[in-house]
């Protein structure tokens, strides 16, 4: 007796075929397929990338922004002489009236009293004038009245001269007490046992804090400019800062306290103050100096504390005080031990808490009114990176989450395309194929939508690259783009090899015969 049965095959079946004249014992068996499970795992797929990229994103966000009261400058107001012409127009009118008589000569203006009248005692007779007389009278009035104006100038003049000379000695007083201060304060700190050396500066390596002035040469020479102040940073640096940094000069010396003629005092209107000054490479080559040696012995003229002449005695190289982002400015250092606001600190231990409790009892002890702020130079200058650190953390965390995903897609195209050849595979190696030649021609087919990407992302990955790179004045050769981008499509092409030939080669190890069993 002849029996048939008929199967039918769903869409998501892999067998595409119908089938017919099978026995009941040989029906092909689908795997159900449970939708809830798939969206089960993608919703935690989901939530495990949003987890990941709050905790990277949180890290460039929820600063809070403060002032340093030490970078808070409050600069006095001193009096002066008011130099100033103002003219004045008025009228002089004498205090009181001379009359004249007779007896005093002049000339008769106006007869009151007729020849034969009667009079009394007291009566006018006649007017007289005698206008050389009242001019002269008017004249020495005047004479007078400007002797007392220059009696009350003078008066004037030495009391503001007084009140001058007041002002300057409490400054000196002043600049005398900060000093002994400071020296007080760096034998205190010197006296630690772990304490190598103790500068004082106006800021420290990474304090981006601008301070810009006009400096004027003004011995002129081929290819300077003599006739315009040129803006430049201003810093203030102690004695033995460029020492503790291992900075050495270019040519002449540094600040060095056996001179005596380094220091910027504060001087009067009208006079001028002499100091010395230390140019770095940039400044050097913004005032047209052919070499470091010729600007030595040059005077710069600006206005620190009053007017001030600053004697070139060294040039040093460029010193990276802010991050390299921002370039290297043209910039002035000079001694003014009143803008100190940082002190410098070498030290040689491994028990930093108890160096940190030394040095805040040192400070307690010198200045009780003021809070002191200690932070590490390395700390410092890795903070000028946050925002590059960050990024490269943003780039990184993503691009592993491209990469993945990029996987997972990979591998379920590459699972489900063999799955679909599975017969082709069987037909394949009973024609004689070996493993190699059916991993090598799927993985082939693999590479290709692959180095099309690797073609159209290039492109786009080296202009946004050379976009970023131009924030930074000192950047790589955007030649070296070419072979980054090659190693990228090459370790791209690795990890897609890597996801199709580990599922190829399961299936071509397979024996063809349960492949080709129903053909």
């Amino acid at each position: 007796m002849k029996h048939e049965s008929h199967i039918n095959i769903t869409p998501d079946t892999p067998e595409v075929l119908s089938t017919r004249n099978l026995s009941g014992m040989d029906r092909k068996v689908t795997a159900s397929f449970n939708p809830i499970k798939k969206w089960l795992v993608s919703l935690f797929i989901t939530l495990c990338v949003i987890v990941i990229a709050y905790n990277v994103m949180s890290k460039s966000s929820g600063k809070a922004l403060s002032v340093d009261s030490n970078k808070i400058v409050i600069s006095p107001v001193t009096s002066g002489i008011f130099e100033d012409f103002i003219p004045v127009r008025a009228r002089v009118t004498p205090a009181k009236t001379v009359f004249l008589d007779a007896i005093e000569g002049g000339r008769v203006e106006k007869i009151l009293v007729e020849d034969g009248s009667s009079l009394k005692a007291g009566d006018l007779i006649v007017e007289l004038s005698n206008t050389s007389l009242q001019l002269n009278v008017l004249g020495n009035e005047a004479r007078v009245a400007e002797q007392l104006n220059n009696m009350r100038s003078i008066e004037l003049n030495l009391e503001q001269n007084r009140l001058k000379h007041k002002s300057n000695i409490i400054d000196i007083k002043h600049q005398i007490k900060l000093l002994t201060r400071t020296l007080k304060r760096e034998k205190e700190l010197l006296r630690l046992p772990e304490v190598n050396s103790v500068t004082f500066s106006s800021e420290a390596p990474s304090q981006d804090n601008e301070n810009n002035r006009g400096f004027k040469l003004l011995e002129p020479h081929e290819g300077s400019i003599s006739n315009k102040a040129l803006s430049m940073n201003q810093y203030n640096m102690g004695y033995g800062f460029f020492e503790a940094y291992k900075i050495k000069p270019l040519a002449g010396r540094l600040f060095d306290e056996n001179f005596g003629t380094d220091n910027i005092k504060t001087v009067a209107d009208g006079e001028v103050g002499q100091a010395s000054a230390i140019l770095n490479k940039s400044a050097l080559k913004k005032f047209g100096f052919g070499s470091a040696q010729d600007a030595i012995g040059k005077t710069l003229a600006t206005h620190i504390r009053g007017k001030q002449h600053l004697t070139i005695i060294g040039v040093i190289p460029d010193i990276y005080f802010r991050s390299i982002k921002f370039g290297i400015r043209a910039s002035v250092y000079t001694q003014n031990p009143e803008r100190f606001n940082v002190a410098n600190i070498s030290f040689t231990t491994n028990n930093i808490s108890s160096l940190v409790s030394s040095i805040e009892g040192v400070w307690k002890n010198s200045v009780p009114m003021q809070p002191i702020n200690l932070e590490f130079l390395s700390e410092m200058m890795a903070a000028q990176y946050n925002d590059e650190k960050t990024t490269a953390q943003l780039f990184l965390v993503f691009s592993l989450l491209a990469i993945v995903i990029a996987c997972l897609g990979l591998y379920g195209l590459s699972a489900f395309t063999v799955q679909r050849r599975t017969r082709e595979i069987g037909i394949r190696k009973v024609m004689g194929a070996s493993i190699k030649d059916i991993v090598t021609l799927l993985i082939w087919q693999f590479s290709k939508p692959v180095l099309l990407a690797n073609l159209i992302a290039w492109p786009i990955a080296t202009y946004i690259m050379i976009t970023w790179l131009e924030r930074f004045p000192y950047r790589i050769d955007t030649f070296w783009l070419v072979p980054i981008c090659l190693i990228v499509g090459l370790f791209s092409l690795i990890i897609a090899w890597s996801t199709v030939g580990g599922n190829t080669a399961t299936v071509a190890r397979k024996n063809p015969v349960k492949s080709l069993r129903y053909e």
